[in-house]
């Protein structure tokens, strides 16, 4: 029983911010995919 109550609220919030962190990551992949296709889009237009 090495664990305390302390040591495994510490790894949760660990990996709740590494997810969060992750999550992130992606909505600005995401943005960047978008932005490069309306880039795409507006000089096909022109």
């Amino acid at each position: 029983m090495g664990h305390t109550k302390s040591d495994n609220y510490q790894e949760v919030r660990t990996a709740g911010n590494q997810s969060s962190r992750s999550s992130v990551q992606v909505a600005k992949t995401m943005n960047m995919i978008r932005e490069t296709k309306v880039v795409e889009f507006e000089s096909k237009v022109v």
